[in-house]
């Protein structure tokens, strides 16, 4: 899934559009989104696809798919780095960057109406420790699967928003998440015992 991905990632994404993610009527009708060329507005709903499969890729893993942990991990890894940068990595100039986003995008939108939009089952998760450098095999899954379920649930709850401050705290909740997933990702690389194991 994620080397095969990388080397040109807005092509990609274009390609592996299943359906279109619903856009909330309060982002879609924004400035920042009413100025996005066609493609861009493709390549950022596309993202959400992206991101979705990343679910899905872990939620298999946790029933048992029999991929091996290391190859899951690498897979894992790389499809997230990839996620940080979407939709374009190599164009600089692109308007919808995680930063951009972050900051102009949730220039009509008021911190505390963002806060308010975070369900208290997401918040717990984005507030949890990730689990420590020598963790078991068992609380490295409880948490990744607490997490990639908050993902989903950040995903559903973009798609459902009813104002621009529910979209925006939905999309960076997403971040947020994505993040700690990667970062999961490096300290298992520094755990003997985890990578020890065959699944």
């Amino acid at each position: 899934m994620g080397g095969s991905r990388e080397p040109s990632v807005a092509s990609a994404l274009l390609e592996m559009r299943k359906k279109p993610t619903h856009i909330p009527t309060a982002l879609a009708e924004s400035d920042e989104f009413r100025e996005l060329t066609p493609e861009e507005r493709k390549l950022f709903e596309a993202r959400f696809e992206y991101v979705s499969s990343i679910v899905d890729h872990v939620a298999a893993w946790l029933s048992g798919s029999g991929e091996g942990f290391k190859e899951f991990m690498d897979t894992l890894e790389v499809d997230l780095a990839v996620s940080q940068n979407l939709p374009n990595p190599s164009n600089a100039d692109q308007r919808q960057t995680s930063y951009l986003i972050h900051s102009s995008w949730t220039f009509d939108t008021t911190v505390a109406g963002m806060q308010r939009a975070i369900t208290p089952r997401l918040a717990k998760v984005i507030d949890s420790p990730t689990p420590p450098l020598n963790c078991s095999m068992a609380e490295f899954r409880t948490w990744l699967k607490e997490s990639s379920e908050a993902l989903k649930l950040s995903l559903e709850s973009f798609s459902k928003a009813r104002s621009l401050s529910e979209a925006m705290a939905a999309y960076i909740s997403m971040d947020i998440l994505l993040a700690l997933l990667l970062v999961v990702c490096y300290k298992a690389r520094l755990n003997a015992s985890l990578l020890q194991q065959s699944t």
